[in-house]
């Protein structure tokens, strides 16, 4: 068994559980005698990468940004160091699954996703991005941490049904150095914003757009733009289509979409970030008040419940039910 010793704390790895362009990812526990042994998650940066001085500063640049962090929607960062030539994070390992798996394997069962549970869930996250966005530096001053990576990959369902945001590995302090190099992308473009495209500074209506675009694939089934191919000419076209083009509203995909959500949706897909919400917590509250006056509460202990068995609690919870509409071919 690999085991990594990062000051004083030794963790011994479990299982691998991805790899990316960057960075492996490991599901560990915490070796500390007489006491439970604590089950966590490591990223290391690659090892190629590691003798690499700008790759080591991007990656320790997460770790800076996360360390900032403390808030119940975002997944907590517990450690970072180096053992040897691994450079490691340590962070909370969250049971449950993100909500794409969620999505297709409603979907799989013929199903689109609830809507007023997808309203709950995108809501915690605005409240997430808001307290990312109101960060505020040492001497008080507003130091706001974008994102940018926001998808339903990077949203996680705990079995406790508590709503997680992870991943703000391509995040940008706004004041921070910027290590991303010209041209390079950073994120999912299906979930970019024009802004993005345009290669603009980051600021907090991205998150926003990005978030509005989860809300729309979960009502509808798909994102507001898909990418068909994956050569530079397909991007292109998603590019121009994300500058130029509206997205269907979600009721002419999903006729069972309740107006107030699509109109939810429409305002944070906005093409120009001014005609955006305001700020996260402003479509935060205006979930909130659209899921408390149509179903009532959607307590954790539900979103629990929908986790263990989605469709037995989709089609026996009066609160989550709605006329299907066809599952639409991604």
């Amino acid at each position: 068994m690999t085991r990594f010793r990062l000051a004083d704390v030794e963790y011994e790895v479990d299982r691998l559980l991805g790899r990316g362009g960057m960075a492996e990812v490991f599901l560990a526990h915490r070796i500390e005698p007489g006491a439970l042994q604590e089950l966590v998650v490591i990223k290391r940066l690659l090892p190629i990468l590691a003798r690499n001085r700008e790759f080591v500063r991007r990656f320790l640049r997460e770790a800076n940004i996360g360390g900032k962090l403390a808030h119940r929607n975002i997944v907590r960062l517990i450690d970072v160091g180096r053992d040897g030539e691994s450079y490691c994070l340590v962070m909370e390992y969250v049971e449950g699954c993100n909500l794409q798996t969620m999505r297709r394997r409603l979907a799989a069962a013929g199903h689109l996703f609830p809507p007023w549970l997808a309203a709950r869930i995108v809501a915690d996250v605005a409240g997430a991005l808001h307290y990312a966005h109101g960060h505020r530096d040492a001497g008080g001053r507003p130091r706001p941490i974008i994102h940018r990576d926001v998808s339903p990959d990077n949203i996680m369902l705990a079995a406790g049904g508590v709503v997680k945001l992870l991943d703000f590995g391509v995040a940008k302090d706004t004041q921070g150095v910027q290590l991303t190099q010209v041209g390079q992308i950073v994120g999912k473009p299906i979930y970019f914003c024009p802004e993005a495209v345009r290669g603009e500074e980051p600021t907090p209506q991205w998150d926003i757009y990005s978030l509005g675009a989860v809300l729309y694939e979960l009502l509808a089934g798909r994102p507001p733009f898909v990418q068909e191919g994956n050569d530079q000419k397909a991007l292109l076209r998603l590019f121009r289509r994300l500058l130029d083009e509206e997205p269907p509203p979600p009721r002419t995909v999903n006729a069972a979409t309740p107006t107030a959500l699509e109109a939810i949706v429409r305002r944070a897909l906005a093409k120009r970030p001014e005609f955006r919400y305001a700020t996260a917590a402003d479509l935060q509250e205006e979930l909130e008040n659209c899921v408390a006056a149509e179903a009532g509460e959607i307590s954790e202990a539900l979103l629990a419940e929908f986790l263990r068995d989605p469709v037995t609690v989709l089609t026996s919870t009066p609160v989550l039910l709605l006329p299907e509409a066809t599952v639409p071919d991604r």
